[in-house]
C-alpha cells in the first residue's frame, strides 16, 4: 500500500519504504503459519532508529491483538533488531543492537527439533534460545483483529491499529 520505490541494494533491487505512508501487506495465510521448523532471512538497511514506543518491522506476522503474534523480525525504540516467535502454548524474544544506514544481513531461525531459536546478523549468532520444543504451530489469528503478514510495516497496513513502519530498504526476503 502507498507508492513502493525500487532502489539499488545488496541482490539487485529492494523495496524502499519510508516509515510511515509505505508497506506491504498480505492476507493471512495457512501457508504462513509454520508447523515446525523455519527461517526467515533478508538483507535490511534501517535509516532512523524508531522513536517513542514504536517499533520498526521488517516482517511481522500477527493481526490486532496484543501480543501472541506468531513472528516477527522489528527493531525496538532501543535499535535492537528483535526476532519474536509464539507459539500457543510458549513465546521466545531474541535481541541485538542494529545499526543504523548500514546493510544487514538478518536471519531468525527456529528449530523445533532441537528446540533453538537463533537470531544471526551479518552471519554472527548474536543470540540463542534454547528448550523451546513448543513454539509451533504459531499461534491463531482471529479473522476479526485484522490478521495478515507486514512487510515493512505491521499486519494490515492502514486497516490496522497499528502501523511500525520501516524507515529503509528492505531487499531478498525469504
Amino acid at each position: 500500500t502507498g507508492p513502493i520505490n525500487y532502489t539499488d541494494a545488496v541482490m539487485g533491487e529492494g523495496i524502499e519504504f519510508n516509515g510511515s505512508s509505505t508497506g506491504v501487506s498480505l492476507p493471512a495465510s495457512k501457508d504462513m503459519q509454520f508447523e515446525g521448523s523455519f527461517t526467515i532471512s533478508a538483507w535490511a538497511l534501517l535509516k532512523t532508529k524508531p522513536s517513542g514506543k514504536m517499533w520498526s518491522s521488517l516482517i511481522f506476522d500477527g493481526d490486532d491483538r496484543s501480543g501472541w503474534d506468531p513472528y516477527a523480525l522489528q527493531v525496538n525504540p532501543d535499535g535492537k533488531m528483535a526476532f519474536l516467535t509464539n507459539g500457543k502454548v510458549n513465546a521466545a524474544e531474541i535481541q541485538a543492537p542494529f545499526p543504523i544506514n548500514k546493510f544487514v544481513l538478518v536471519i531468525g531461525t527456529y528449530d523445533k527439533t532441537a528446540g533453538i531459536q537463533s537470531l544471526y546478523l551479518d552471519g554472527k549468532l548474536v543470540g540463542q534460545n534454547t528448550g523451546h520444543t513448543d513454539l509451533t504451530p504459531v499461534c491463531d489469528l482471529v479473522e476479526d483483529a485484522n490478521p495478515g503478514l507486514g512487510i515493512g510495516t505491521n499486519n494490515y497496513f492502514q486497516k490496522s491499529m497499528y502501523n511500525f513502519g520501516w524507515n529503509g530498504i528492505i531487499n531478498d526476503l525469504r
